[in-house]
């Protein structure tokens, strides 16, 4: 969602997102935009040739301390902006036969050779970072039990604002190292390989059958999958109101499908606002259900500055990752709402769950000031300063912060370091 020059600016002050979520921009994170780009890429060079589903690659999935280390490998990795070492993280062949096993129809297989190939030369590392490498922040969260499996949780900040949480399905085979097998998104609501799959379902039902292809009707993605493709490297340019065209403009059987809507709403998320709610809503009643729709009504929310919907959106989101940085978020929203009680428990919680994530500190101390606790708003005031080096002339500049002028600690000047 755009922001205004002082959220950018805070933003960048503090490092992290700290405005509204913006969540739909992340969707690629679990390969919306990486995987309509790649079908695209594919599409033109499979479609029309069978296709044998993959066979199992024959790993077993990690556990215990040996997925321990591999967690702490890819977080090392990705603290050090490696990205050739994350692609090297990922079992393709593996996310290819589990993407088989997630089809319910005879005619996708044909499609998913050049699905895998162009979420390959895509890279792995896009799939983590969501096509955002620049001021991004990781966090290893540890192992956390989903369906059945042990997985690697990662939190990612956007200095742009956003955040998202990737769970790691890690599988090894024998007499190799482990890699990845399927990654879990929370703005999706399933793993990467379930999103392909439900992908190259789109593409399957768009297909004309035999008879009329005898008449002459050709798939729509024959003819404008490379669209899907353009639109992608559209937004990625920093063009997204005409990538938005481009997809506004397919035939509705692309338009409607999941990976293309979805994909609308991440472009449309980039431009106007007023455009961007149309989209949104448009979506939502397409797709009610949608565990990816049902994460955008948190933005749709805070664009309407409906703060004690938005916590309630936070707080159903926490039913599938518990966080204090989700603790932050909803504290942050409760405090707008004027919950001020509950905002200082999920806050001070956060604080004392996570004491080196920033957020904690900054909200704990704008909800301390509004509840008229100097002593506690100046604590964090200094945190803010001595810890995180932040510029507190700057700070006291934006919207809400004015107040910090009154804490004792408040220097008269406060260079940024």
């Amino acid at each position: 969602m755009p922001a205004s020059k002082e959220s950018d600016d805070k933003r960048l002050l503090l490092k992290v997102g700290l405005g509204f979520l913006g969540v739909v921009a992340l969707l690629g994170v679990c390969g919306i935009g990486a995987f309509a780009y790649g079908i695209a890429e594919g599409f033109q060079r499979t479609v029309s040739r069978a296709s044998d589903p993959p066979t199992e690659p024959g790993y077993v999935l990690v556990a215990g301390s040996d997925l321990e280390t591999f967690g702490q490998q890819i977080a090392g990795q990705l603290a050090a902006s490696d990205w050739a070492a994350v692609d090297a993280d990922m079992d393709w062949e593996a996310l290819g036969f589990r993407t088989s096993e997630a089809m319910h129809h005879s005619g996708r297989p044909g499609l998913l050779p050049g699905a895998v190939d162009g979420a390959r030369q895509l890279g792995f590392s896009t799939v983590m970072h969501g096509g955002q490498p620049e001021g991004s922040s990781f966090s290893y969260r540890g192992i956390f039990p989903r369906d059945g499996a042990s997985r690697l949780r990662f939190r990612h900040l956007m200095q742009s604002g956003g955040f998202q949480f990737a769970e790691l399905l890690v599988g090894v085979r024998p007499g190799a190292e482990p890699r990845v097998v399927d990654v879990w998104s929370l703005t999706t609501g399933e793993d990467l390989s379930s999103t392909m799959a439900e992908g190259l379902g789109g593409v399957a039902a768009a297909n004309p059958d035999f008879l009329r292809r005898l008449n002459g009707e050709r798939n729509p993605w024959d003819d404008h999958g490379q669209d899907v493709q353009r639109a992608q490297t559209l937004f990625n340019t920093g063009h997204a109101a005409e990538g938005l065209q481009l997809l506004d403009a397919l035939p509705p059987v692309m338009r409607d499908s999941r990976m293309v809507s979805l994909l609308r709403v991440r472009l449309a998320s980039a431009g106007d606002p007023a455009r961007y709610v149309e989209v949104l809503d448009e979506v939502a009643a397409l797709r009610p259900n949608d565990p990816a729709v049902l994460a955008m009504l948190v933005d749709r929310h805070a664009l309407a500055q409906e703060w004690s919907k938005v916590a309630d959106d936070v707080r159903r989101l926490e039913e599938d990752v518990a966080d204090p940085y989700l603790d932050t978020y909803q504290a942050r929203m409760e405090h707008l709402a004027g919950h001020a009680d509950r905002a200082r428990a999920l806050v001070d919680a956060a604080v004392l769950a996570e004491p080196d994530l920033l957020d904690a500190h900054d909200v704990r101390m704008v909800v301390a000031l509004g509840q008229g606790d100097t002593v506690v708003a100046d604590q964090e005031l200094q945190v803010l300063r001595q810890q995180f080096q932040i510029d507190l002339e700057r700070l006291a500049t934006m919207e809400g912060y004015d107040a910090i002028r009154t804490l004792p600690s408040f220097p008269s000047t406060s260079p940024l370091r």
